[in-house]
């Protein structure tokens, strides 16, 4: 038996306020076309709160008492793809160029700030730290902040415990990295204090007010413009811009740039990958 049409007016129109509402916490565009997205991501949120369907689950997103709701969804429709050393060529220019021209710079006041914005599960942020480490020691005794944020509380939760799968761990780590900064636990590997101690995890929306994050040096924004409409990239990068101090470091994916969005950025070329300096 064939739905009548007020019934597929209904489904269509609580279609529209999902993905209404995700746009407007997420800044996450989804498409007509990207229904089977929306279908499979929600199913199982829709299961854990006992909802019907859309019409339900629209109904719970606009009450001011769907906060469990709201964190699912969101959690659900953002995607957590990431591992440690993710693009050689991103560390290549962070060793060779970035960090040198940052202690340079910064050698009269010894601080520095480096955020990893949209962080995931922490790899990035890890990462980071662990290049540090390695190859920059003086870097130790300054003033060091770094920051890493995700919109989702599960992938914040995930980078303070900083426990990882063998699976997670081995796919960009060297085994003498793993026995320098990870400890086993169980079945899985857990970062070690040491190095977790040195990491300010926060749970943060891009779409949200960056007033509450410091000025920083460095700022990781890896592949999250991909997810958003032109306006939302305008937005993202103007606050990102905001954020920087002067001649600070935005460093993307390696589909994404600020040509063509801003101007207030200067791309560069290192190591066979893209960055851009606050104008």
């Amino acid at each position: 038996m064939m739905p009548d049409r007020t019934t597929v007016r209904v489904a269509a129109d609580a279609y529209r306020d999902v993905c209404a509402f995700i746009y407007e916490q997420a800044g996450v565009v989804i498409g007509d076309d990207k229904l089977y997205l929306l279908d499979s991501r929600l199913k199982p949120v829709l299961r854990r709160f006992q909802l019907e369907g859309y019409a339900d689950l629209a109904k719970a997103l606009a009450t001011g008492n769907g906060g469990q709701v709201h964190e699912a969804v969101v959690d659900a429709l953002t995607t957590h793809e990431t591992w440690f050393m993710r693009d050689p060529s991103l560390f290549d220019a962070l060793r060779s160029e970035i960090l040198p021209r940052m202690i340079s710079e910064h050698a009269h006041d010894r601080s520095l700030t480096v955020w990893s914005a949209a962080c995931s599960t922490g790899q990035e942020a890890y990462s980071t730290l662990i290049h540090v480490r390695e190859y920059f020691p003086q870097l130790l005794p300054w003033n060091l902040r770094f920051i890493c944020s995700d919109i989702s509380p599960a992938m914040v939760d995930r980078t303070r415990e900083g426990v990882y799968s063998s699976v997670e761990i081995g796919r960009g780590l060297p085994p003498s990295l793993v026995s320098r900064y990870f400890e086993p636990a169980g079945a899985d590997w857990r970062v070690r204090r040491e190095l977790r101690s040195m990491l300010e995890v926060k749970r943060f929306n891009l779409h949200g007010n960056w007033s509450t994050m410091p000025k920083c040096d460095v700022l990781f924004l890896r592949n999250v413009l991909i997810y958003f409409d032109q306006d939302a990239r305008q937005r993202i990068l103007a606050r990102a811009r905001a954020q920087l101090r002067s001649h600070g470091v935005l460093l993307l994916g390696a589909s994404e740039s600020t040509v063509g969005i801003s101007d207030a950025f200067e791309a560069c070329q290192c190591a066979g990958m893209r960055y851009f300096v606050a104008r």
